[in-house]
């Protein structure tokens, strides 16, 4: 397995034992070693003091990224996310026994001696995911480990060990985890929204309530607790029309995570899309059936608030709050497209902002065998591509009105006046049709003050 190894990696591991220092190759990389994977993040332990790593660091010739408290040097690398570290304990055995899961607690020696004391490959072979000794002992000593657990079911599609899947619904993981901050825990999610396996990832947050729970956030120069993510959990069993969707909402909420493009902001729209269905004022019986009108535009409002508390990038929370209130109609026509041109900056945003939605609205659908595909976003992108929906596509800019009108407020109306008439087919899109209706539009203001 050694010979997997790039050789950066390698030369590196030269370079420490030569020294008569122990190096390994440990944690993921391992596991996706053996698992037929080319990992991209690299950790080494080896046997030095933090004084010792980072000098010894240096001296491979290669930049040092950062240092961390607790003795971690993470190593500049174009190719690859390498972190070295000392041994934690005295010896690799002891290193590996104190880490989360089996099948993190492996390592590789330099001579390719695969260490395995904890059963990791084993564990690998069954496709489980089982913590390292006593399973509440090992959570209680970093209550995020139970995020993880969330985060290696959706990137490896494994289950979870049953003593394992019991610890995780501690209640004093709960309480510890409380004290973890809201950016730890969000970063645990995002990792498990975009992993291969996102839904089973998700389900094992769901089962054992940790969507329920709570953490902190420093708010106003204070530390509080916020809720994480319990308004998915409350999605369990909700039930839905059956003529449109056989599964709970929860169901059809994370068969849509799983269909839609692994991208972040796509993966929480996904996620969130009918949050706000079975929620008093939305949920109704009409006629007998079940509703669930406005839910888009009660869900929006609903992200927007989760996504705030959980510290997500303003720049994510804007786009997926507008698929959220977007997500039940398709674009369709010039008059859409003039009506939402507005909620965008310029035409790159807007066409990202469309193609996103049709994702959306495919990854919704799809059980339903509903024909939304990428060549229809294509197709409507292309039927409004030759029609100007911003003032910079017009073909003057604010110059031209201000050479004839004067600088002043009634610039910009006159320029969307003239967007109007291009819009209407009133007027063709290129200078001299500009110019002569800026010039009707300088007559007709004459003759009004002639008539005053």
């Amino acid at each position: 397995m050694i010979d997997q190894v790039p050789e950066t990696i390698q030369r590196m591991m030269d370079y420490f034992t030569a020294g008569q220092r122990e190096c390994y190759l440990v944690g993921g990389a391992v596991r996706d070693l053996l698992m037929g994977r080319n990992p991209r993040d690299y950790d080494l332990a080896v046997s030095a003091s933090t004084e010792d790593v980072i000098r010894l660091a240096a001296e491979t010739g290669k930049n040092i990224a950062y240092v961390l408290p607790h003795g971690v040097v993470g190593i500049h690398d174009e190719d690859y996310n390498i972190e070295i570290s000392p041994f934690k304990g005295t010896s690799i055995e002891e290193d590996l026994g104190l880490r989360d899961y089996t099948i993190n607690a492996m390592a590789v020696s330099r001579t390719g001696r695969l260490i395995d004391p904890w059963g990791g490959q084993a564990d690998l072979a069954s496709e489980l995911i089982c913590a390292l000794g006593k399973p509440e002992a090992m959570l209680l000593a970093d209550p995020l480990r139970a995020f993880r657990a969330g985060r290696f079911a959706a990137m490896l599609g494994f289950g979870m060990e049953e003593h394992t899947a019991v610890a995780l619904t501690s209640v004093l993981v709960r309480e510890r985890l409380q004290g973890v901050a809201v950016e730890r825990v969000r970063e645990e999610l995002e990792h498990t929204l975009v992993g291969a396996y996102a839904a089973r990832g998700l389900q094992v947050l769901v089962d054992s309530g940790l969507l329920e729970c709570k953490c902190s956030a420093r708010t106003a120069g204070k530390t509080v607790t916020v809720a994480i993510l319990p308004e998915v959990a409350h999605l369990q069993g909700v039930q839905q029309n059956p003529e449109y969707h056989q599964e709970d909402v929860l169901g059809h909420t994370l068969t849509t995570v799983d269909s839609i493009k692994p991208e972040i902001h796509l993966r929480w729209a996904a996620l969130l899309h009918d949050v706000a269905k079975g929620t008093p004022g939305v949920r109704e019986i009409r006629k007998g059936k079940i509703t669930d009108y406005k839910h888009e535009v009660v869900g929006a409002e609903m992200a927007h608030r989760i996504l705030t508390r959980l510290r997500v990038t303003s720049q994510v929370i804007d786009r997926v709050v507008w698929l959220v209130r977007q997500h039940m109609v398709l674009p369709r026509g010039l008059k859409w497209a003039y009506k939402h041109a507005r909620d965008f900056p310029d035409r790159q945003s807007f066409n990202r902002a469309v193609s996103d939605l049709f994702e959306l609205v495919r990854a919704d659908r799809e059980p339903r065998h509903l024909e939304v595909d990428q060549g229809c976003a294509e197709k409507f992108l292309s039927d409004t591509a030759g029609v100007p929906l911003y003032l910079s596509e017009l073909a003057i800019d604010a110059r031209a009105v201000v050479h004839r009108f004067g600088e002043g407020p009634q610039v910009g109306k006159i320029m969307h006046d003239l967007l109007n008439e291009v819009r209407s087919g009133s007027c063709p899109n290129n200078r001299d049709s500009l110019l002569k209706a800026l010039e009707r539009k300088a007559a007709r203001k004459g003759r009004h003050k002639r008539g005053r």
